[in-house]
């Protein structure tokens, strides 16, 4: 994550919760405690009024009168988010989407025991190797062809030259979507399909 996405997270972040300690501040962006002291900073030159709060409860905080008003999303709204995104949350490998989640998390202040709980974990895809999925997603952000082969419904095997485009979850499923050279067509692959995975060349997107 780049400072200034940083910068504007930890504004997001204390605009919804009252303290946020400079540890909590570390472990979501995976930076040391000098680094956040150091953006406490860069924001307090940008003017915006951050303040620290010393003790046990110390942290960093805004000044009240800069908080928008909370209604836009009450307790139960993050409550019904979260319900939504904790069966995936496990599914993820992107870890900017992981620090999404957290930032929703960080938006209540206290803690949220759903009536509804919801869990994927015997789900195909939970079952899938995330290294596999990580390997895909890196080709589709450099432009990297991927090559494997594919195993058909009947069972027959053939050699796939593929420009990966996008990877999505359907039906309990991961697949692939991108455009096979071999047959100069788009088409979705399914993950648990696919053998001998590797990278190739790269391709002008």
């Amino acid at each position: 994550m780049k400072k200034i996405e940083r910068l504007i997270s930890i504004v997001m972040i204390l605009l919804q919760k009252e303290v946020v300690s400079a540890s909590e501040f570390s472990q979501l962006f995976h930076v040391t405690r000098r680094t956040i002291q150091r953006d406490m900073e860069t924001l307090s030159y940008a003017k915006i009024p951050i303040y620290a709060k010393y003790g046990v409860e110390g942290g960093y905080a805004l000044m009240e009168e800069y908080k928008f008003d909370k209604r836009l999303l009450n307790h139960k709204d993050i409550e019904n988010i979260l319900i939504s995104l904790a069966g995936f949350e496990g599914l993820i490998t992107n870890q900017e989407i992981q620090t999404t989640i957290q930032k929703i998390r960080g938006m209540t202040s206290t803690d949220i025991s759903p009536n509804l709980n919801l869990s994927f974990y015997d789900w195909v895809g939970r079952r899938q190797s995330k290294a596999d999925i990580l390997f895909i997603e890196q080709a589709i952000n450099n432009n990297q062809l991927l090559k494997f082969e594919y195993v058909d419904q009947i069972g027959n095997i053939t050699y796939r030259v593929v420009e990966p485009y996008k990877l999505h979850l359907s039906e309990m499923h991961w697949y692939l979507f991108g455009y096979n050279l071999e047959r100069k067509d788009y088409q979705t692959f399914k993950l648990t399909r696919i053998l001998n995975i590797q990278k190739g060349g790269y391709f002008d997107a």
